[in-house]
């Protein structure tokens, strides 16, 4: 009877570090996934402090040390107010509802520099279906905005062309 006991304790160690193994090897391609994204995804938990921010983001907003950051709420301090308002309100509702939200958004870097970022605000549930915590994932769109605004200066100068050579 001993030895069955025994044969069962090796088999339940045995099991426990089989799964131990693929957790980690889970843990360590969400890590990678995340960190070679070139979208920046933020975790806030429920009082909207921030909780982790994958590389993406760090590297778009310039920051050196993100550790300093992590606990403090978001949006980040250095964010324009109207930015955080807006933020702050569809979080609340994601909070509030479950619901997913986007926004296209300019906030700055670091450096003061504007960015421009579409952002999906996502609700992470528990395993008893409760909202844990917010996932907000966002791409920085800088360039495109560049490029519409070009296109409005160029079509505005068209225009114009067209109103003097008219006249």
């Amino acid at each position: 009877c001993n030895i069955i006991a025994v044969v069962g304790f090796v088999r339940d160690i045995t099991e426990r570090k089989k799964m131990e193994e693929r957790l980690k090897d889970s843990e360590e391609k969400t890590r990678a996934w995340l960190d070679y994204s070139p979208s920046c995804t933020k975790i806030v938990d429920l009082d909207f402090n921030l909780q982790y921010m994958s590389a993406a983001g760090i590297k778009d907003l310039k920051i050196d040390d993100i550790t300093l950051f992590y606990g403090e709420p978001y949006p980040l301090v250095f964010f324009p107010e109207s930015f955080r308002n807006h933020m702050i309100q569809n979080m609340e509702k994601v909070k509030e509802t479950g619901g997913i939200i986007t926004q296209e958004a300019p906030l700055v870097d670091m450096d003061g520099n504007e960015l421009w970022f579409h952002s999906t605000i996502v609700p992470a549930n528990d395993d008893e279906g409760r909202i844990d915590h917010i996932v907000i994932i966002s791409s920085n769109i800088t360039e495109r905005k560049q490029a519409e605004d070009r296109l409005r200066v160029q079509n505005s100068y068209l225009k114009l062309l067209q109103v003097t050579a008219v006249a």
